[in-house]
């Protein structure tokens, strides 16, 4: 292996390209680095202009202006959403963590405050997805959504009983996305924390938990740029690299899936099982939103009918239960 070998022909993808991220620590880089780059010493070289031209304060001020936008669902968040909404009951994809801290030598409201400055340093977590008037599916940063984090005091006993019931499903739309609570019990305090997956994955779960260190210790915490990445991703989908590299991917991965189809049955059998999963997953999100265009119809036609008299839909209700009666009769 080369460093000119390329990282995606290799079999690379989002998910190794963030575990390439961990690995490297190199602070500024990012997956639209590694994917514009593909080669060691491309990324390379990108890198190195990034950093070179790289102005901290502009980079801040657009994080905060890409907060104040609204911002499309990215292709993995989709999936986790149409998987939400198809069953609603499910905690696949809830991040969880429960972790036990020792009370001798920590200052529990110290730590309530930590965390809650850490919650505050991470937008993705002020993040709510909603459907706008049209109908158009948005992730939109929320700050309202930074909730007080208050020190449960709870016997053991209490705390195994109610560990059980602690990780729920996440309302996905116009709802927090996470769940953050801290438990003091006779011999120790418990963090526990929950988020959904899509808006969290693993490494930022590790450095979620290492900024409350960090602010605990006063020191100070990892910088979070959620929206300015999202704003970035959606300008680079907008370039002529991006599609060109979306329609050789797929002519690419259709001709490999041909040749499988040739001499495998199951390869047949999976791609006809992945059509109707995709055609279910669409139809499901188009009856949402049509649902949810045909309420705010509904809702928009009480509030003219509220204004005339003896036609709300309470006396219309009134009047099919007397015919009905009636009938019957």
């Amino acid at each position: 292996i080369g460093i000119d070998d390329d990282f995606y022909e290799m079999g690379g993808d989002s998910l190794s390209s963030m575990e390439l991220l961990m690995e490297s620590g190199l602070p500024g880089l990012d997956t639209g680095c590694i994917f514009r780059g593909r080669t060691a010493a491309r990324i390379a070289q990108l890198y190195a202009e990034q950093i070179q031209n790289r102005d901290p304060g502009s980079e801040d001020a657009l994080n905060e202006a890409a907060k104040l936008e609204p911002h499309k669902l990215t292709t993995e968040q989709l999936y986790m959403f149409d998987y939400q909404l198809y069953t609603p009951y499910s905690t696949m994809y809830n991040l969880f963590t429960m972790l036990r801290i020792e009370k001798e030598g920590i200052d529990l409201d110290r730590m309530a405050k930590a965390i809650e400055i850490t919650i505050n340093n991470h937008p993705a977590l002020h993040t709510i997805v909603k459907f706008t008037e049209d109908g158009d599916l948005i992730q939109q940063y929320d700050p309202q959504m930074s909730a007080a984090v208050t020190i449960e005091k709870i016997s053991f006993r209490e705390l195994e009983k109610l560990k059980d019931t602690l990780i729920k499903p996440f309302k996905i739309v116009n709802s927090p996305l996470y769940r953050c609570r801290l438990f003091e019990t006779e011999d120790a305090a418990y963090l526990f924390f929950d988020v959904h997956h899509i808006i969290f994955d693993g490494t930022s779960s590790k450095i979620f938990l290492n900024n409350i260190l960090n602010a605990y210790m006063g020191a100070p915490l990892e910088k979070d740029y959620y929206y300015l990445v999202l704003q970035n991703r959606e300008q680079l989908q907008l370039t002529d690299f991006y599609h060109d590299f979306v329609c050789a991917s797929w002519h690419f991965a259709l001709n490999i899936y041909i040749c499988k189809l040739k001499f495998n049955k199951t390869a047949l059998e999976h791609l006809w099982i992945f059509s109707v999963r995709c055609y279910f997953c669409l139809f499901f999100r188009f009856t949402v939103v049509y649902l949810h265009l045909q309420i705010k119809t509904e809702c928009i036609m009480l509030k003219s009918h509220e204004k005339r008299p003896n036609s709300s839909i309470l006396s219309n209700l009134a009047v099919f239960r007397t015919v009905g009666n009636r009938e019957e009769n």
